[in-house]
């Protein structure tokens, strides 16, 4: 997947998201200041100067689905979301620990 990111931008952004994902298995927004080290990092590792760090939508969703895909998750459709949402309301009218319900 990496060889398919072709500008040392988008392979920095890819590789943040790679990075804190696997960490914290979470996707957080890329801000230039709080992970100004990491950045400096990628950027001697591919010899390259960034200075703007903004990618598109798609391209921000397409790391993100490559990072999902390399760590064996996947995205919830809506059907999926909805259901986990009727699970949890149906869990919390039953139960004053509504967790348990939830994980049975």
């Amino acid at each position: 997947m990496f060889e398919r990111v072709r500008t040392p931008r988008t392979r920095v952004n890819f590789l943040l998201l790679l990075g804190y994902f696997k960490v914290r298995q979470r996707f957080y927004v890329i801000d230039a200041d709080s992970m100004a080290d990491d950045i400096d990092y990628l950027a001697k590792r591919f010899n390259c100067q960034i200075t703007d760090l903004q990618v598109s939508k798609h391209t921000r969703q397409l790391h993100v689905s490559w990072d999902l895909e390399l760590f064996g998750y996947a995205q919830l459709d809506h059907g999926a979301r909805l259901r986990i949402e009727e699970r949890a309301l149906e869990a919390a009218r039953i139960s004053s620990r509504p967790v348990y319900g939830i994980f049975k």
